[in-house]
């Protein structure tokens, strides 16, 4: 499949998983979603490109924090405590590797 083919299924198939949890949401809740916070909810999820990306994706702390539905300051203590790797990049920004968690969020023990 070309890349095009590729995103094109992948945004066929995150259309129809927004259809289907919307039709789990009362009505009037529906109404009151803000289209861009959703969508920026959502692009969150997916690992920040980066330089060193072959040594695997990597999340930043606003996508863990919304991902995961924690705070700033709990995944602080996560790094603090050394259950958590993040390394800082050279612009001072934390980046926490992807290969770190589980398919659901989980972090690996």
């Amino acid at each position: 499949m070309a890349a095009s083919e590729i995103e094109q299924a992948i945004l066929a198939r995150v259309a129809e998983g927004i259809h289907e949890r919307l039709g789990l949401v009362d009505r009037h809740a529906v109404g009151r979603l803000d289209p861009e916070w959703i969508a920026a909810a959502m692009l969150s999820a997916i690992p920040a490109e980066h330089p060193f990306d072959e040594l695997g994706p990597f999340y930043d702390t606003g996508g863990l924090v919304r991902g995961l539905g924690v705070s700033r300051q709990a995944l602080h203590h996560k790094v603090k405590a050394r259950h958590l790797l993040a390394p800082t990049t050279g612009n001072g920004q934390r980046v926490y590797p992807a290969w770190q968690f589980t398919p659901d969020g989980k972090l690996l023990p």
